[in-house]
């Protein structure tokens, strides 16, 4: 007697993360950016979080770095990240946006650059087919270097704890 195989499980669909206005619409300007009124230029650019929570939120009493923390805690919330993440598959799925079609557009690219001996668009497009297949990593060198200013005394020699 043969054994029924149990049926695949369907996974449930996904839950859509729910944000109040404000933060709806920071989600929303970090991931498509704003046009300006006049719909010649980006007020907020994409992918700009510190220029997405001045469009979102109010912050006529904050300074520049605590609208800068405020933005990266903002950006990095798991909700958020959720949210930024769905809105940036709803993107690619409308565009049909793939590594395929990013890849094949930055070959004809290449192809015309070559054509007009354009070598800077060139070189670009070959860095950008690199990005899309994962060869290229942005690295950053972090260096443990202590600043230490110097501090004049008031009769006008150097601070000797600074070591000079």
């Amino acid at each position: 007697m043969a054994a029924k195989k149990a049926a695949p499980k369907k996974k449930a669909a996904p839950k859509k993360v729910i944000l109040t206005a404000k933060l709806e619409s920071f989600a929303q300007a970090l991931t498509f950016g704003v046009l300006g009124a006049d719909g010649a230029g980006f007020m907020v650019p994409r992918d700009n979080a510190t220029a997405a929570y001045t469009y979102s939120h109010d912050t006529g009493e904050m300074s520049a770095g605590a609208i800068r923390v405020e933005a990266c805690r903002l950006k990095q919330d798991p909700k958020m990240a959720a949210r930024l993440q769905e809105l940036r598959k709803e993107f690619a799925e409308e565009y049909d946006v793939t590594r395929l079609t990013v890849f094949v557009a930055l070959d004809d690219a290449y192809k015309l650059a070559m054509t007009n001996k354009q070598a800077s668009a060139a070189v670009q497009a070959i860095m950008g087919k690199a990005k899309v297949a994962g060869l290229l990593v942005d690295k950053v060198e972090l260096n443990d270097v202590t600043y230490r200013p110097k501090i004049k005394r008031f009769d006008g020699s150097a601070d000797s704890s600074t070591g000079d």
